[in-house]
């Protein structure tokens, strides 16, 4: 939501594949995070429960990269 949010605003010089890259590996660490611990807690399986650190690990990455675009930003127009 906050990416989408610094995307539509107008006025903004924006870090765009930052944004873009963070979001997407925001996305890819929820699903891997989530749907592994729900794999694991309604089949069992044990080797699914061994992935779930690389969402987590996916999730910082993601907070990095949204971070470090942040403080890229630009009001439009500034050298």
């Amino acid at each position: 939501l906050a990416v989408g949010i610094l995307l539509v605003m107008p006025g903004l010089e924006l870090p765009r594949r930052l944004l873009r890259s963070s979001g997407v590996i925001f996305v890819v660490g929820i699903l891997i995070f989530c749907g592994s611990l729900t794999i694991y807690s309604l089949t069992g399986v044990r080797w699914v429960a061994i992935i779930t650190p690389v969402g987590g690990s996916l999730w910082i990455v993601a907070w990095v990269l949204l971070l470090i675009s942040a403080v890229r930003v630009r009001p439009s127009g500034s050298a």
